[in-house]
Parts: C-alpha cells; structure tokens; sequence
C-alpha cells in the first residue's frame, strides 16, 4: 500500500490532541448525547445508531440496566422503544415459553425484547447476568409489533429464558428525539 505522508499527520494530530486532552483536563466538558421525549424527560443515554432500512434510517441504541446489574439496549424509534431482540418459540404459533436470542458472545450487553400485550409493553432480559445459553430449534418469531411469523423448517439458535418486566411508558411524550446533557 503506497503511503502519501497523511497518515503521519493524522497520527501528529491524534497525539496533539491526546497531550492538550492531558494538560488541559479541566477546561474540557463532557456532553452526553441522550434520548428524551418531547417534554424533554430523559429516557436513556444513546451509546450509538443502528442502520435500519438498508441505511435510510438511523436509529439510536439506549443503554439501561436492571436493577440487579444487567445492561441492555433498546432502540428509540421517534414513537416507541423496541427491543434489541426478538422473542423465540419453539412452537410454530408463538405460543409457550418465549427465549431471547442470546447474542453476548459477541457484545457484553444482555439481549432485550419489547411485546406488546393486552395489558401494555412488556420488557424481556435474562433472568441473571449468567443465564446459561442454550440451543433451541426456532420454530416462530414474535416481533416488538406482536406479529408473529412461523418458520416451515426449525433454525437452531442460541437462546436463553427470560424474566418479564412490566413497563408503563405512558408517561413519556412522544416523539423521542436526541437531546444533549451537558455534564457543566
């Protein structure tokens, strides 16, 4: 690879900064960019955008925890909070015991699953921090709208049981929008 001399000067200007960064701690301020409702509430902070609609769409990633220490992420869609995941049946109806497909082999941050149910949204994470994973033949998926679509042939994917966590969002004004919490 032919080098013209402009990554020696990124790498100049990442140095200069990381020494202003280390002289001058004091004159710099954090800024947190968070999801808010159109009352300004906090909801989360955004941790990073997910492509949705092959690019057309960024939607932020919300970070929370559980009270027993467990982090997870929805997504702040300007309407609602939909779950990282989705909602696992063995059966072809999305009927029986759901899973959360259990991708923390390749990010820390516990998979979550929004539904919707006749007495309002519903949140799904691991029991614990250590769920053990487990594979299980997917036969039907429930997505955060409530539809469910079957599969004709079992997907064996790894999975875990989840506890449920009632949520009443009702408070929160939509539309959800990016705001700025300054840390001053």
């Amino acid at each position: 690879m032919k080098n013209n001399g402009s990554q020696k000067y990124y790498i100049i200007f990442v140095l200069l900064i990381v020494a202003a960064v280390g002289m001058y701690p004091n004159k710099l301020r954090a800024q947190e960019i968070i999801l808010e409702d159109s009352n300004g509430f906090f909801i989360g902070p955004v941790i990073g955008v997910q492509d949705r609609l092959a690019g057309t769409l960024q939607v932020p990633k919300v970070l929370f925890r559980t009270l027993d220490g467990q982090y997870f992420m929805l997504y702040g869609l300007t309407d609602r909070l939909e779950g990282s995941s989705f909602l696992l049946y063995e059966s072809s109806d999305c009927q029986g015991s759901p899973f959360l497909w259990d991708v923390r082999t390749v990010s820390p941050i516990a998979p979550a699953a929004v539904a919707k149910r006749a007495d309002g949204d519903v949140l799904f994470v691991p029991d614990s921090g250590d769920a053990p994973q487990q594979e299980i033949s997917v036969m039907s998926v429930e997505y955060s709208d409530g539809t469910c679509q079957n599969y004709d042939k079992a997907e064996i994917l790894p999975a875990v049981q989840p506890q449920v966590i009632p949520m009443d969002l009702s408070f929160l004004a939509p539309p959800f929008r990016i705001g700025i919490l300054s840390t001053n």
